[in-house]
């Protein structure tokens, strides 16, 4: 066996996570990536030898103490399940699929010896073909790719247990317009890990990245708003918001319907741009339309974490 790959199946603790930490071990115990900040992996800092030679998959499960997960950075300690699992388990497909812009999703069958993975790519295909993995955990990782979010969770089908992840390229923001909220929003974009750029005009730039593409309208020009927002919305990006005072907006939704825009697609429109957040200037407002950002590609409701139950972290 050539090594193996390292990653969460199940976290409690531990703070804030990314959901594509891995470490990739060697079978002379070289490594590349890190979990939980480089602190002493929960556990172990490696599978058993005879994991390593034997060429099985394990599912150890450790505690990261408090003390060693504040000497890695960390807010907390925790605890974890690993999968161990060796990189001839893992698909060609899924190496080069992660290099896309459109990202995969990797199905792993659990269990007390977890199988080889099989990868789901943006156009639905399983690789390798004939996989048997059930209906019902192929739609779990179709739809958490369509939504373009590095996740990863355990889902229960026919009994058994399946960890479905996915790798997702980092949401692109374009900013048509500048000044200093564009300079802001690109700012804050790049501190999130995500990538931004402001754009004179967005349609060349949406054939681009039209995936993994966010857009924001600064202009209040006719000549360059209407077709940026009739671009956004023909090409169904994710998320496309556009800064204005409400009488802007009504003003825009009529210019669009008069290009043969639907009503329910100019719905569709972040406008005002931004959650309510008492935001006043340009670096607190870039933070209003990237918070709003980051939930509508969650799927999550902007509400305190107080007043919710269940996973902070999920």
């Amino acid at each position: 066996m050539a090594g193996a790959v390292v990653r969460p199946v199940a976290e409690s603790g531990l703070g804030a996570r990314r959901a594509d930490a891995a470490l990739a071990i060697s079978r002379k115990g070289e490594r590349a990536g890190a979990l939980k900040g480089g602190a002493p992996d929960p556990g172990g800092p490696g599978p058993p030898r005879g994991g390593m030679d034997d060429g099985r998959a394990r599912r150890p499960a450790g505690r990261l103490s408090n003390n060693a997960a504040v000497r890695a950075g960390l807010a907390c300690g925790g605890r974890a399940r690993l999968l161990f699992q060796p990189v001839v388990d893992l698909p060609p497909a899924w190496w080069e699929a992660i290099e896309r812009p459109q990202g995969a999703a990797l199905v792993t069958p659990l269990g007390d010896a977890p199988g080889p993975s099989a990868a789901v790519t943006p156009d639905g295909a399983v690789h390798p073909a004939g996989g048997d993995l059930p209906g019902e955990v192929l739609d779990v990782a179709r739809r958490r790719l369509a939504k373009n979010r590095g996740t990863r969770e355990i889902v229960t089908a026919a009994g058994a247990e399946y960890l479905v992840e996915t790798a997702a390229a980092p949401p692109h923001l374009l900013v048509v317009g500048g000044g200093e909220l564009g300079a802001a929003l690109v700012r804050q974009a790049e501190l999130l890990g995500w990538e931004g750029e402001t754009v004179p005009s967005a349609a060349d730039a949406i054939a681009r990245y039209a995936a993994n593409t966010c857009l924001v309208v600064l202009s209040h020009d006719p000549a360059i708003d209407t077709p940026a927002l009739s671009a956004a919305l023909a090409a169904g990006l994710p998320y496309v918001g556009a800064l204005g005072a409400r009488h802007t907006q009504r003003s825009r939704a009529e210019r669009l319907r008069a290009e043969g825009v639907p009503d329910e697609r100019i719905a569709a429109i972040r406008g005002p741009v931004g959650l309510d957040l008492g935001a006043r200037s340009p670096a607190e407002t870039a933070l209003a339309v990237c918070a709003e950002i980051l939930s509508v590609l969650s799927g999550r409701a902007p509400v305190p974490l107080r007043d919710t139950t269940g996973a902070i972290n999920a």
